[in-house]
């Protein structure tokens, strides 16, 4: 069973899950998944528990203080027998995936181990940004990750590496020895080229040499060491120095013996569960709520991205591309990025063809640890219609791997802008979004009448049609010099959703725009020479 917490970031507290399971493990993979809610006086509000492999599910928060978590449990269709000790590579197992809207899973919230390190008076890192509690002795050499945690009496040296969520306490380890994943390390000496890996916990154990200990292996006071020794699986091994694979803990009932030197194809470690690759997006694809039932959604994919300046190899489509990253160096999706132009102030900026009412901005900076480093000022600006001037609204937070969300009050604009400066290199964005409502009441005061002559010259064309997400409306025919509304109705004439494009003719909505359920609506684009229509199909 896995329980993970989850962490709402729209003001609906409306929380939007896509799972998928990999079924072609096995045979008989299954889950069971859902929502708990539990408030803050520790009660459980259960949601609907959901049995399906592939399948879409949300749930809003009784009350803004309550904790909420998604418990999704492995649940064979059918029954599986194992002799004891059966270990990690007999065992059926059930992986899957998950992508979630309006939330951000434990790990990626800003405040991640904020509650830990509260425990450990320290300091961020030098290299790397990780806690260091001041108990510990970390040379500048070695690397710890943004999320990664030494503390206690620890002692590094050399060109370790703890990456990760990795956590060691009263550790030593030199040379090139490496940690990562979520592992948990405490006490014991760590040298030569080991790697900790995984969810492997260890305690007071020694390894060196080049052995490896992955997954759920775990040591109590022994020693690995020698030339390829790798423990894993769920094994529970006394000390050894012999080249092996060791990913069940011995027993009679699976051959194994302590440190008897098999190999990676002895039967005991060849896995029953058949490989699998990951989802693709199109596999992951959804539709998305937005920020449902507070009335703020992004609003980043409708606006038009524009920038001071802009790397030839990297792209500003990047900012609005929906793509949530993994950590500030994931460019799988693309970054904007302004290099080489270290200690210059440069800015990126959204431009809607219509007002929104602005309730936070949310950016997630690239650092690359090399010539674009998350900015030492970042500020937000907005347009002021009224006189014409740039204002600036505060600073916005600069925490690398995390997003950094900036709560807006009392501003409508059609313009936003990043101001941003690292001063010794340059700066970037993976992702920026805005949450926001459109202003009615200045879309009102823009809306002419609209004329009733349509002309063939005059075009509307929607693409992708049918919609499922984030759609472009382009115009053609109309004079350069006049200004376009643009109206979306039902079939039974009822206007849906209206605004200004004023000189605009290509423009960025969203499904939310088509206020109704599945089936066929009309965009319709109206200026002084007439107007034209376009039938668009909402699939849900």
């Amino acid at each position: 069973m896995n329980i993970i917490p989850l962490y709402p970031n729209c003001s609906s507290n409306t929380v939007h899950i896509k799972f998928k399971g990999h079924t072609e493990v096995n045979a008989q993979a299954g889950w069971r998944w859902g929502f708990v809610e539990v408030t803050s006086g520790g009660t459980p509000i259960y949601g609907a528990m959901q049995s399906t492999s592939d399948g879409e599910a949300q749930y809003t928060l009784t009350n803004a203080s309550s904790k909420l978590y998604l418990v999704v449990m492995g649940a064979p269709t059918s029954k599986h027998d194992y002799v004891w000790e059966p270990g990690w590579p007999r065992i059926h197992r059930y992986p899957y995936e998950l992508r979630i809207e309006n939330a951000v899973p434990e790990g990626y919230q800003s405040n991640f181990r904020a509650d830990v390190k509260a425990l450990y008076a320290g300091h961020a890192h030098s290299n790397g940004g990780g806690w260091v509690a001041n108990s510990a002795t970390v040379a500048a050499s070695v690397y710890v990750g943004p999320k990664a945690m030494v503390v206690g009496s620890s002692n590094l040296s050399g060109s370790v590496t703890v990456n990760g969520t990795a956590r060691l306490e009263n550790v030593t380890a030199s040379s090139s020895v490496a940690f990562s994943g979520d592992c948990n390390v405490y006490g014991g000496t760590y040298t030569g080229s080991a790697q900790i890996t995984d969810a492997a916990v260890l305690v007071n154990t020694n390894v060196s040499g080049n052995a490896i200990v992955r997954e759920n292996g775990w040591g109590y006071g022994v020693t690995y060491g020698g030339t390829n020794v790798i423990v894993g699986g769920d094994a529970e091994i006394g000390s050894c120095s012999t080249a092996g694979v060791y990913l069940q803990t011995p027993h009679g009932n699976n051959g194994r013996s302590n440190c008897d030197g098999l190999g990676a194809t002895h039967s005991s470690n060849i896995d029953i569960n058949s490989s699998y690759s990951n989802f693709t997006d199109a596999q992951m694809a959804w539709t998305a709520i937005g920020c449902s039932g507070g009335g703020t959604s992004n609003i980043a994919p409708l606006a038009t991205a524009t920038t001071s300046y802009v790397s030839s190899w990297e792209t500003i489509a990047a900012l609005n591309d929906g793509f949530p990253p993994a950590n500030s160096n994931d460019k799988s999706h693309g970054a904007y990025g302004n290099w080489n132009n270290p200690n210059s102030t440069q800015w990126v900026q959204y431009t809607w063809p219509s007002n929104y009412n602005i309730s936070s901005v949310e950016v997630y900076w690239f650092d690359d640890n090399g010539g674009v480093l998350t900015p030492t000022t970042a500020t937000l600006q907005y347009y002021n219609n009224a006189t014409s001037t740039w204002v600036n609204y505060g600073p916005i937070p600069r925490v690398k791997d995390a997003n950094n969300v900036l709560a807006v009050t009392g501003v409508t604009t059609n313009q936003l802008r990043v101001s941003m400066l690292n001063t010794t290199q340059s700066t970037g964005i993976l992702e920026w979004r805005v949450l926001g409502t459109p202003s009615t009441a200045r879309m009102a005061a823009q809306l002419v009448e609209a004329p009733k002559i349509e002309t063939a010259e005059l075009k509307v064309t929607v693409a992708p049609n049918p919609v499922q997400s984030v759609f472009t409306v382009k115009l053609s025919g109309f004079r350069v010099e006049e200004d376009v509304n643009l109206y979306i109705s039902d079939m039974q004439g009822k206007v849906l959703h209206q605004q200004n494009l004023f000189k605009q003719r290509e423009v960025k909505m969203d499904k939310s725009q088509l206020a109704g359920a599945s089936g066929v609506y009309l965009i319709r684009a109206v200026g002084a020479s007439g107007s034209g229509t376009a039938k668009v199909i909402l699939n849900r």
